[in-house]
């Protein structure tokens, strides 16, 4: 039976699935390695969270934007929309008290997501692109068909999230809602509610006296979300949906520069390198074996991914054993393409596996995978990796192009 490389826990076939060495998010349609039955179940999930903040929240996300790849894999399209998660961002607007949700269009196009902003008078829907219509209308009527609206609120833990659902009844007497009960799970479920940025940042893009208000909109999967700053005010806003519509304003001309596209990132370095430090040993398992990969010297990697071990300081080893580091050396030198990636596996002069990475020609990272004992590092050899995202996908290189 089958070992996972990460909780060294042997299952049945069934409880492992194909893994992939690197990101399908970072391989395009090309082809990308696979480890067969590494990597249980239990652990890819676990570690889907990090990947998730990597490639979708992080400065690689604006880079998969420009770059692409446009495809997460050969079975979704994204031709209309980048597979580009943010969770704040929105756009400003001259002369405009509101802040607007936004999202990205293929090719690198900001646009309004369909919502339900509160704009102090009353709730105002707003579209702004006819194809997102249909899916918008199909949200809103499952909402106001809805008895109990389940609301999920984030409770984050480093390596699985818990979600806390908050059961909202409506009283169509009242025309009002009320929280009649909470449940914990380990899953979202219903509509999830996130919380407004902080208040300098508005302060930083010289918005005037624009301000955030409860809005409800939909993200770029088709699914509903509430902004709000608490869940209080978010179910007063669903109060609101019941109350007659407010008056729609007059069309207004937009002229060049009067609208603005703010962002930001919150970036979580840790679970940033933790999905380095796992692609780490995808790929030394994939490239020195299943058995050299569930060695015991990598032991201190696998409590970081899976216990979140910290230092004697109270920090996650993640942030000892990784780094970013964009710096160019000889062995590691940078590409001529910002359509491509590097990835290579070496050992340091003091007998240390090192994995290091650059993303775009850009984005780089320094890992420290585990020390090898001096009987097995006879057995290291060097091996480089380019990961061609606009056709080929992964190959490996004897040297550097």
């Amino acid at each position: 039976m089958p070992i996972c490389i990460y909780c060294l826990k042997t299952k049945s076939d069934d409880e492992f699935e194909p893994e992939h060495v690197l990101s399908r998010a970072l391989c395009g349609t090309g082809v990308n390695w696979t480890l067969g039955s590494d990597v249980c179940l239990d652990c890819n999930g676990a570690f889907s969270k990090f990947e998730a903040h990597w490639f979708r929240q992080a400065f690689e996300a604006l880079a998969r934007n420009f770059q692409g790849p446009i495809s997460r894999n050969d079975k979704e399209r994204f031709d209309r929309l980048q597979p580009v998660e943010i969770d704040d961002l929105y756009i400003i607007m001259k002369g405009d008290l509101l802040v607007y949700e936004a999202g990205f269009s293929f090719p690198n196009e900001p646009h309004f997501r369909p919502q339900i902003i509160d704009t102090g008078h009353g709730a105002q829907a707003m579209v702004g692109r006819r194809e997102d219509v249909k899916a918008f209308k199909k949200g809103l009527d499952a909402l106001l068909q809805s008895r109990v609206v389940e609301i999920a609120l984030p409770l984050w833990r480093e390596v699985r999230p818990d979600w806390l659902i908050a059961l909202v009844e409506r009283h169509d007497e009242t025309r009002s809602h009320r929280i009649s009960g909470w449940r914990r799970q380990a899953k979202p479920s219903g509509i999830c509610l996130r919380s407004y940025p902080p208040d300098s940042f508005l302060d930083q893009r010289d918005a005037g006296s624009a301000r955030f208000t409860s809005r409800l909109a939909l993200d770029h999967r088709g699914r509903l979300y509430l902004r709000s700053a608490n869940i209080e005010s978010a179910v007063r806003f669903l109060d609101l949906l019941l109350q007659p519509a407010a008056d729609v304003p007059p069309a207004r001309s937009v002229e060049p520069g009067d609208q603005t596209v703010a962002f930001s990132f919150e970036l979580n370095l840790n679970y940033i390198y933790k999905a380095v430090l796992k692609t780490g040993l995808n790929l030394c398992c994939h490239l020195y074996g299943s058995e050299f990969a569930r060695h015991e010297c990598f032991q201190l990697l696998r409590d970081t991914l899976l216990n979140d071990k910290k230092d004697d300081d109270g920090r996650s080893l993640a942030l000892r054993l990784c780094r970013m580091d964009a710096d160019e050396t000889a062995d590691f030198p940078r590409s001529s393409s910002a359509d491509e990636h590097r990835l290579m596996l070496d050992l340091t002069s003091d007998g240390i596996l090192r994995f290091r990475v650059r993303l775009y020609n850009s984005f780089g990272y320094y890992a420290h995978l585990g020390p090898i004992p001096p009987d097995l590092r006879s057995t290291i050899s060097t091996r480089r990796v380019v990961v061609d995202f606009t056709s080929s996908g992964m190959r490996e290189v004897a040297q550097f192009p």
